[in-house]
């Protein structure tokens, strides 16, 4: 500022310094976000939250992973992951949703049997009666037209299939980026 009153800097200058420090600023909050984050991950695996990590002794060995391959524990993580397990199988509950709902144009055949045993006593006219009966019933059913309903509801399903289908894929490569980022 006494630089620029004095004749010997631009305004650019003094911009240009302001800019470089409120940069230096969003540095050091991004680098305590993350230092936040990262003792909230370890809270994560660990279930306290842990302050101050000790570094690692300078004799300390790191050992490489075995298999050193990033793409076999992605492929791991792909077929192990529970989340992604349950969004596959979410994407075979709607697949049979849709197929159960295309059943509801096919012909249904049904089996009734029912059994009737009435006892009816004696009257003043003459003796009582046992009646029994058994009945079957065979009823088939030929939906020709239900206004549109079985239609719309296996479309729905089918919606359905193609949203759990697009979450499997969501949840895959959330995994993988998570992978990746270990690394």
């Amino acid at each position: 500022m006494k630089k620029l009153r004095m004749g010997l800097g631009t305004i650019t200058n003094q911009y240009d310094a302001a800019a470089r420090f409120s940069v230096t600023q969003a540095r050091e909050i991004e680098a305590n976000n993350k230092l936040r984050d990262s003792r909230q991950a370890l809270r994560e695996i660990t279930g306290k939250l842990i302050e101050n990590v000790q570094r690692l002794r300078s004799e300390y060995k790191l050992e490489t992973p075995q298999p050193a391959v990033l793409e076999k524990w992605v492929e791991t993580s792909l077929e192990q992951n529970l989340g992604l397990r349950a969004k596959r199988e979410a994407v075979e509950v709607a697949r049979q949703e849709v197929e159960r709902q295309r059943a509801g144009h096919f012909p249904t055949l049904d089996l009734l049997v029912s059994h009737n045993k009435k006892d009816a006593g004696s009257t003043l006219f003459g003796g009582g009666s046992n009646v029994e009966t058994t009945d079957v019933t065979v009823r088939l059913s030929v939906p020709i037209f239900s206004g549109g309903l079985v239609s719309a509801v296996t479309q729905e399903a089918a919606y359905r299939f193609q949203k759990s289908m697009e979450d499997q894929e969501l949840e895959a490569r959330a995994v993988e980026r998570a992978d990746a980022r270990r690394v």
